[in-house]
């Protein structure tokens, strides 16, 4: 019998079919961010048991499914903080976290602020255009 390190080409198809489930569960959570996403609803839609696929995908992206999971929604929550002026506590809420507290965390975790800092900030990088008003040239009558 041979092993994919002795036939050419082997290891990277190997490597393509473990690429290809990562990339449906990535699909999955990009599309689905805001349900409830369970590492076991990630592992079947990979086709891979439990333990076989948090080792694959932390293999495929450098990071565990929870972590990724959460920088996902963390992501989609700081474009609803900069593109609406919704409530930003109902925002946890809409990106699929289940109370306050817990996406307060992680916000703070990820952004290193936090989640009306960002907005702030970010209303000041991005809306400050809006607030400069002309002043008169100054200077003599010519």
């Amino acid at each position: 019998m041979l092993s994919s390190t002795s036939v050419p080409g082997a290891r990277d198809e190997r490597k393509t079919v473990l690429d290809r489930r990562v990339d449906k569960v990535l699909e999955l959570v990009y599309r689905n961010y805001a349900d409830s996403l369970s590492l076991a609803d990630a592992s079947h839609c990979a086709g891979v048991g439990l333990n076989g696929f948090s080792r694959l995908f932390k293999r495929a992206t450098g990071s565990t499914y929870t972590d990724f999971l959460i920088s996902v929604r963390i992501a989609r929550a700081c474009e609803l903080l900069r593109k609406k002026d919704q409530q930003v506590s109902s925002i946890c809420y809409l990106v699929g976290f289940n109370n306050i507290s817990n996406f307060n965390r992680h916000f703070r975790r990820l952004k290193g602020m936090t989640r009306s800092e960002y907005r702030m900030h970010m209303s000041g990088r991005f809306g400050s255009a809006q607030r400069l008003r002309l002043q008169p040239a100054q200077g003599g009558s010519g």
